[in-house]
């Protein structure tokens, strides 16, 4: 998602990350799978000029 906001300017954004960014590869089940875990949320003009570091934990509810 991008937006441009103006020098000097704020503004209240909301996006919706889809679950499936959060799957990884599981080799013993040959399959995609989501687990328990905590990343790492990166903001910023580019990759390499990151402006905002937040964790997220995903729970996963088994049922």
């Amino acid at each position: 998602m991008k937006q441009d906001i103006g020098a000097g300017s704020s503004r209240k954004l909301e996006a919706t990350i889809p679950s499936s960014a959060f799957e990884r590869w599981d080799t013993e089940e040959s399959k995609f799978n989501r687990k328990a875990d905590t990343f790492q949320l990166m903001v910023g003009r580019s990759a390499t000029d990151i402006r905002l570091l937040d964790d997220v934990t995903l729970s996963v509810n088994r049922g």
